[in-house]
């Protein structure tokens, strides 16, 4: 390595390997606070060293280039704004976990001059179609795997849009399948449960568009409509090998299954179909599994040379998956598939980088009309059935949640003018009902805790009643239809004593 000197204004000479390695060192220590391991220091050190004749400075310039990109990807964002006005807040975010003694100035200016000189061309390319470490598209930084992904991703998308609706199916018979079903509904405590407009919507969008994408939140029937989508096609004629139910977690894949077959049980008057598909249902994996993941060979079974024969796929909880698992997935699904993807844009992101199913639902453009192909069969459930808003504490719920969802923090001043949140003193103040909340509670005081299960859980008679029962399965393997609901109702008293918690650490975890 050339031991040349760029100086920086207020960091010294840096051509002792003390110093330099005293930058390392804190850039590596700063890690943690961007929830990155400490060896991504040593991952960024071997990628730089990809670029020989650098000098100290230019090569400290680069390891935090490719720091950044890696805290970016960590925080869920596949490019990070490094230069102009939209990187004026952001790189210095980031900078102030990894530049330790280094002024935040410095380092920016450092990285710019590195980008500008392009000293570093052999690990950061600047055309889309470079096949190196880093991209630099003005002003974005992107690890060049993750760009290669999403494009190949859009193309995909793009292909599947353009394919022609199912010939096998048409308006008509769609329509007289969905009358069937809406004759013939599922009865909960003694009520009829109705298709509602935006739900039959829906349905309908999934049965004739090839890719459809439907968020809603909790409550809003998503259930629901897999249970009448998976209904009609029985009536169309479609067999449950065609169709492919999958969510990316083994407890998420679990819940489709419960809650599907409990659906088409508490059908009083299943038809010779649904009696079908209860028989003969398909039966819900992981997206993992179904794309036949191997853990020992780090392979995937199903890909674009070896695509899955299903021609449904109906995937839960699609907000989990990120920007590699949604590719993967559309590359192991047949040209004329039909993907429909279901989740809640606005909870449950992806672990890791890319927002898909966020990104694919509907904006509108300039006019109001969708800005994108994908908008077409794309929409939002907004009436929650879980939710009651005819009363005091329903309506605060739904005021909190929608203003969490949309950012807006206001609404937890305490001289906010609609009153959404009730402010508590102290652990004896609290009504657990609506939205409270208690300021100052110290973690190790279990005065709530205490409260919650005496009133919450020992003192839930219902509770204690229906898990004092004995529960037996039939003939068939299952429980009678009495029995389900009792265990149905069981489970929704222990859900009410659920305590959540923001963070696993901390004073809220």
């Amino acid at each position: 390595m050339t031991q040349g000197y760029v100086p920086f204004a207020h960091g010294g000479d840096w051509r002792g390997l003390g110093a330099y390695e005293q930058k390392l060192r804190e850039a590596e220590a700063g890690a943690e606070a961007l929830n990155l391991p400490a060896h991504s220091i040593h991952i960024a050190i071997e990628i730089a060293a990809l670029q020989p004749e650098l000098t100290p400075a230019h090569q400290y310039a680069l390891i935090l280039l490719i720091l950044i990109s890696m805290a970016a990807l960590q925080e869920g964002s596949t490019r990070f704004p490094v230069t102009g006005s939209k990187a004026a807040e952001p790189i210095r975010r980031m900078l102030k976990a990894f530049c330790g003694s280094v002024p935040i100035d410095d380092a920016i200016a450092a990285i710019e001059a590195l980008l500008e000189t392009n000293v570093a061309q052999g690990v950061v390319g600047k055309t889309p179609d470079e096949y190196k470490p880093l991209l630099y598209l003005k002003p974005y930084i992107y690890q060049q795997r993750i760009r290669s992904a999403e494009a190949a991703l859009s193309a995909k998308l793009a292909n599947l849009i353009r394919q022609p609706a199912y010939p096998a199916l048409n308006l008509s018979s769609i329509r007289e399948a969905l009358v069937d079903v809406g004759d013939r509904p599922r009865m909960l405590h003694g009520k009829p449960l109705m298709l509602s407009p935006e739900q039959s919507a829906a349905v309908q969008a999934a049965l004739t568009a090839r890719l459809t994408i439907i968020s809603g939140g909790p409550g809003t029937g998503k259930t629901s409509i897999v249970l009448a989508i998976l209904r009609v096609l029985a009536r169309l004629g479609l067999a449950s090998e065609d169709i492919i139910l999958g969510a990316p977690t083994g407890k998420a894949a679990y819940r489709i299954r419960e809650s599907f077959l409990d659906g088409l049980r508490q059908i009083p008057n299943p038809s010779a179909t649904d009696q079908a598909l209860i028989d003969n249902h398909p039966d819900p994996s992981t997206v993992h599994r179904l794309l036949g993941y191997s853990s020992s060979r780090d392979r995937f079974l199903y890909h674009r040379n070896n695509q899955l024969a299903h021609s449904v796929l109906i995937i839960d909880e699609s907000s989990m998956l990120d920007l590699a698992m949604m590719e993967r997935l559309l590359d192991a699904i047949r040209p004329d598939a039909r993907l429909i993807l279901l989740g809640d844009a606005d909870q449950l992101p992806s672990v890791a980088a890319g927002a898909i199913f966020r990104d694919l639902l509907r904006t509108p453009g300039r006019r109001g009309e969708p800005s994108n192909p994908v908008a077409l069969a794309s929409m939002r459930l907004t009436r929650s059935y879980r939710l009651n808003q005819s009363g005091t504490a329903g309506t605060s719920l739904a005021k909190v949640s929608s203003a969490v969802n949309e950012g807006r923090t206001e609404v937890f001043d305490s001289t906010a003018p609609d009153g959404a949140v009730a402010f508590r003193d102290s652990i004896e103040a609290l009504k657990f009902e609506g939205v409270e909340y208690l300021a100052g509670l110290p973690r190790a005081s279990s005065g709530l805790l205490d409260r919650w299960y005496h009133e919450q859980v020992w003192g839930d008679r219902e509770l204690h009643r229906l898990a004092q029962r004995d529960y037996e399965l039939d003939a068939s393997g299952g429980f009678a239809a009495a029995e389900q609901e009792y265990l149905n109702h069981l489970f929704t008293c222990l859900g009410r004593a659920k305590i959540l918690c923001v963070t696993r650490v901390l004073d809220n975890g």
